[in-house]
């Protein structure tokens, strides 16, 4: 799923970057979807968590690689 966050660049028909993304099932999507009776604050908490938890998964199973600004130079 993508970020709802305006800082992930989410605007009026536009979608966040393709950067802000979390995994999830159906029911974790409709629970921090802008259609959940979740409190805003919450959602937030629970994307975010989501977000940490994907990116973590991608990095341990090698499908992500983050260097370090010093392998760039």
């Amino acid at each position: 799923m993508h970020s709802n966050q305006g800082a992930h660049g989410k605007g009026r028909s536009q979608k966040a970057d393709d950067s802000a993304v979390a995994a999830g099932c159906v029911r974790c999507h409709v629970a921090i979807d802008s259609g959940s009776k979740l409190p805003y604050e919450q959602r937030i908490e629970l994307w975010n968590a989501a977000c940490v938890a994907t990116m973590s998964e991608l990095i341990k199973r090698g499908w992500l690689v983050v260097n370090s600004k010093e392998a760039k130079t």
